[in-house]
């Protein structure tokens, strides 16, 4: 078994040990995050931010068990286009 594995393995433990704290966690983080942004923006785009922050709650929380599997194998993330990264 690789460090990587090994790492991954003792990951997972964990999630599935304390999961709630976790949740708790991310949550906050990205509650913190979320305010920032519509401070920084003088509340132009609140809704963007909470659609950001709905997407981002759903990939790093543990309310769904597809979404690591989906992100390590790079389903079920949209790119979007050059002309969106780029603009």
């Amino acid at each position: 078994m690789s460090m990587f594995d090994d790492a991954k393995n003792q990951a997972q433990k964990a999630m599935e040990e304390h999961g709630d704290q976790v949740e708790e966690i991310s949550d906050s983080g990205l509650d913190r995050a979320s305010e920032a942004a519509g401070s920084a923006t003088g509340g132009r785009f609140d809704e963007q931010i909470q659609q950001g922050r709905a997407m981002a709650d759903e990939r790093f929380g543990n309310n769904g068990d597809t979404s690591s599997q989906e992100s390590a194998s790079g389903e079920g993330v949209d790119a979007g286009s050059q002309e969106d990264q780029q603009g």
